[in-house]
């Protein structure tokens, strides 16, 4: 039910960023300590806190189709944030990818 805001708040954001620019993904994941993932055309692991990953996987759009973005949250999380704040630390880390391609 809550899903559709998750998206709006985190996910359409960071597809507008760099849906088209995979390797920018990456380079501002770098600048904020995340490590490269091996999945999809690009993709980050964040460490929310200790033992908490979250891990951004982007497919870059092209003619055919359009970018899509997932972030996939390990079971654990629950067991340090409740819904709305994984909603909020992912959209902390949304914003600070987002800002980091401005500075660059």
């Amino acid at each position: 039910m809550y899903y559709p805001t998750f998206v709006k708040r985190t996910i359409q954001p960071l597809v507008n960023a760099f849906g088209k620019n995979a390797p920018m993904l990456v380079k501002a994941g770098k600048n904020l300590g995340a490590r490269p993932g091996e999945i999809g055309d690009a993709s980050l692991i964040i460490d929310v806190f200790p033992r908490v990953p979250v891990h951004l996987i982007l497919w870059a759009g092209d003619e055919e189709l359009t970018p899509d973005l997932n972030l996939l949250l390990d079971a654990n999380i629950l067991d340090y944030l409740e819904s709305e704040d994984v909603t909020i630390a992912c959209e902390i880390i949304t914003w600070r990818l987002v800002n980091a391609i401005k500075k660059a």
